[in-house]
């Protein structure tokens, strides 16, 4: 690749939860995927810890809480048209409250 990588313009986290073999989807309501199916995540402010905006999206968006979150991936979205990004997923397995 010739052309100079530039960092990322948004981080952002991206949380799975499962329930044995059963992964929880959330309907994307805008921006980039509207109308797909997808973990549940969001942007992570500068400054802010990784973990703690990933716990914060999942208690916003489908109030449950994870307990503990294992990192599953690190993904670089280099994109034309929209801003680049740069993805922490994440794997859940216990929580609390009903998604």
């Amino acid at each position: 690749m010739s052309e100079t990588l530039k960092p990322p313009e948004l981080t952002m986290n991206l949380v799975f939860l499962m329930l044995s073999e059963q992964i929880l989807l959330d309907m994307k309501r805008r921006g980039f995927g509207q109308g797909l199916y997808n973990g549940v995540g969001g942007k992570i402010k500068p400054g802010e810890n990784i973990l703690e905006a990933a716990t914060w999206e999942c208690i916003e968006e489908i109030k449950a809480k994870p307990l503990r979150l294992n990192p599953i991936a690190k993904l670089s979205f280099i994109n034309q048209q929209q801003a680049d990004n740069l993805v922490f997923a994440f794997s859940c397995h216990k929580w609390e409250g009903t998604p």
